[in-house]
């Protein structure tokens, strides 16, 4: 199964959107996950967690992390243990960590 954790706090409005997007969407829900910024202040991040049978080409994960406003998207394949951020703006949040990701 694939995971993807979008974040809410720059666009919030965008989760039709982004559903419209995805071809193979089996369930999602939104959550919230505490993170730590740059300067120490701990804060909480509405995020969109999707459900999918099998992974987002990038190419297509980049259009839609794009066209909805987002820095980047957290792709999550459970199977393979995989995971990476792909979109416009992923420097910022550096590599992919699976401690701050929501399954």
């Amino acid at each position: 199964m694939i995971i993807l954790n979008i974040g809410l706090d720059n666009n919030p409005h965008t989760i039709p959107g982004i559903l419209l997007m995805l071809d193979n969407l089996k369930a999602y829900k939104t959550s919230s996950q505490l993170y730590q910024k740059d300067d120490g202040e701990m804060v909480r991040e509405r995020t969109l967690v999707v459900y999918l049978d099998h992974p987002v080409a990038e190419h297509r994960l980049f259009h839609v992390a794009n066209a909805c406003g987002q820095d980047c998207i957290a792709q999550y394949d459970t199977h393979n243990q995989v995971g990476e951020l792909i979109g416009p703006r992923c420097a910022p949040y550096g590599e992919f960590n699976l401690d701050y990701f929501i399954q």
